[in-house]
């Protein structure tokens, strides 16, 4: 009798915390369909009515409204990672002439020097424009790579060829008045210098499919070579 007893106080409890989830969920489930029947039918005016303040705490921070900012978010890095991919595609085609493990070829002295039978420099011709004297790593002094990376790019050494957190800090500066800066990092800047001078001048819109090409030949040097190379 006892066990029959004890059963029946299991049934009795199990039936009562069914009775008491399926009168929540169909409470909630009245709420919805009353929260839904106050909203517009439209999408669009729906997805604005939201973002009114009245209502924009009430739905962006419930569930439903958690659900639709993860949608919102996910889909926008989707939409934002297709783009890339697409411009990769689109402008890579263009840049199948241009070999990127050929820069150190690229890079040359521009001065020419003049010896005597013995090897020694009697006379460097620098030309009548700007000339480029190239020098191993161990010619320079590590206080002048570390002056020229602090000042040009701080992040060197950390990105990949490409600096995010530089590009959106010369944005903000930029449209906040605070001067023009450039977000090119070190590898962007030898990449135009050496691969893209005739089209360096280039501004504005004019200027963006150059800018593109640069990051993606940018990213395959650092590929190639190391930082200090």
């Amino acid at each position: 009798m006892a066990n029959k007893s004890g059963k029946s106080r299991k049934l009795s409890l199990y039936s009562n915390l069914t009775r008491t989830r399926r009168s929540k969920s169909d409470v909630d489930i009245r709420k919805r369909a009353q929260y839904l029947a106050s909203l517009p039918k439209d999408p669009l005016k729906r997805f604005f009515y939201r973002l009114r303040p009245k209502h924009l705490a009430e739905y962006w921070f419930s569930k439903q409204g958690g659900i639709m900012a993860l949608k919102i978010i996910g889909g926008t890095i989707l939409t934002f990672a297709i783009l890339i991919g697409a411009l990769f595609i689109y402008f890579r085609k263009d840049l199948d002439a241009i070999r990127p493990g050929e820069l150190s070829k690229r890079v040359q002295t521009t001065v020419t020097k003049y010896l005597d039978r013995n090897g020694n420099v009697l006379w460097e011709d620098k030309g009548d424009g700007d000339y480029k004297l190239v020098v191993s790593d161990s010619e320079i002094s590590k206080y002048v790579k570390n002056a020229t990376v602090a000042i040009e790019d701080r992040d060197f050494y950390k990105h990949g060829g490409v600096s995010a957190s530089g590009i959106m800090r010369a944005v903000f500066n930029n449209l906040g008045g605070g001067g023009t800066q450039g977000g090119s990092t070190l590898t962007q800047q030898l990449v135009k210098q050496v691969f893209f001078a005739d089209e360096a001048q280039q501004r504005g819109l004019a200027g963006i499919p150059r800018k593109i090409k640069e990051i993606i030949l940018s990213i395959e040097v650092e590929r190639m070579y190391n930082k200090d190379q």
